[in-house]
């Protein structure tokens, strides 16, 4: 059997279990039924089995699909639009997801179906996904993500030409887009603040620890929303991947910042910052700080500058 999870830790670090990316931030798991729940295979585990973690996880995916699962509803909104809840009885709604060809079987009109797993429980579909749908769909997963004991994403997923499980994507003039690209960084804030909770944890005790950056969701200046860190003179830092980045130093008596797309940080200075992979999330340890050219570079691709780097935007709320 398999499962849809986020990274799950052990230490600081995602434990060892058989498990393949199926879209950021989400993994499919391999899982073995002890009788009254599952439980997740370790990789060690699977070493004994004269099959490969990717085999493993296809013979998981063809057990589940043999399953099923019911369609029910629609529910409607006030508009009544229509939104399937999918119902499979064994608590694996979620990783119908990754059964081939199941999503893009509901498609009902010209575009793929689309669908959103809040919960390791909840998986709803809209088979036409027009813009009411679409926002009815936005507001279901909203609401059952913020409210549960397992989230698993607020984020829209559909399939791509090739058949592939891929986020929802929808060009900028989209009325929705905005609301797309806020999910999309509170779900990669959500993880990372997951993930920073084990790394501080881990560090506990140890000499000279470096922070373990938060991940903010900001207003983009040029609009939408995105995940933001902050970058500190003088102070170590794991800082998560984010969008845009403030980096923040003292000039005398006065606090300046410069607001850059994380992009143009690591092209402008890049001794200052070393990937951190083996993280998952993955982050930047800090190499030092920018020196006086690489800052003059910097502003003059700044997103944004000043002279508050407490609190220069406004958070949106998580």
């Amino acid at each position: 059997m398999v499962v849809v999870r986020p990274a799950i830790y052990e230490g600081a670090y995602a434990a060892a279990l058989v498990r393949a990316p199926i879209a950021p931030l989400l993994y499919v798991y391999a899982a073995v039924d002890d009788g009254d729940s599952l439980r997740l295979l370790r990789a060690d585990e699977a070493g004994s089995l004269a099959a490969s973690h990717a085999e493993v996880l296809a013979a998981g995916i063809r057990n589940l699909e043999e399953r099923g699962a019911r369609l029910l509803g629609p529910e409607q909104s006030n508009e009544g639009r229509e939104v399937l809840l999918v119902e499979s009885g064994d608590g694996l709604e979620s990783s119908r997801l990754v059964v081939p060809g199941w999503l893009a079987a509901l498609t009902q009109g010209k575009e793929p179906a689309v669908a959103a797993a809040p919960t390791w429980t909840t998986l709803f579909v809209a088979p036409r996904p027009d813009e009411a749908a679409l926002a009815d769909l936005m507001d279901l997963a909203e609401e059952a993500w913020a409210g549960s004991g397992h989230p698993l994403s607020p984020v829209l997923y559909t399939t791509s030409p090739q058949g592939e499980l891929v986020p929802l994507a929808l060009p900028a003039e989209h009325p929705l887009s905005a609301r797309l690209a806020s999910l999309h960084a509170r779900f990669a804030a959500a993880e990372y603040e997951r993930q920073r909770e084990v790394l501080e944890l881990g560090l506990q005790g140890h000499e000279d620890a470096p922070l373990v950056g938060e991940c903010r969701v900001l207003p983009h200046p040029a609009g939408g929303s995105v995940t933001a860190a902050t970058f500190l003179a003088g102070v170590p830092s794991l800082l998560p991947r984010a969008d845009v980045v403030f980096v923040a130093w003292r000039e005398g008596d006065a606090g300046r910042y410069l607001l850059v797309e994380r992009t143009d940080l690591e092209r402008l200075a890049p001794l200052r910052l070393r990937p951190l992979s083996d993280l998952d999330p993955p982050r930047l340890a800090t190499l030092g700080f920018p020196d006086q050219a690489e800052l003059a570079a910097l502003e003059a691709v700044a997103l944004a500058h000043g002279t508050q780097p407490e609190q220069p935007l406004e958070d949106e709320p998580t």
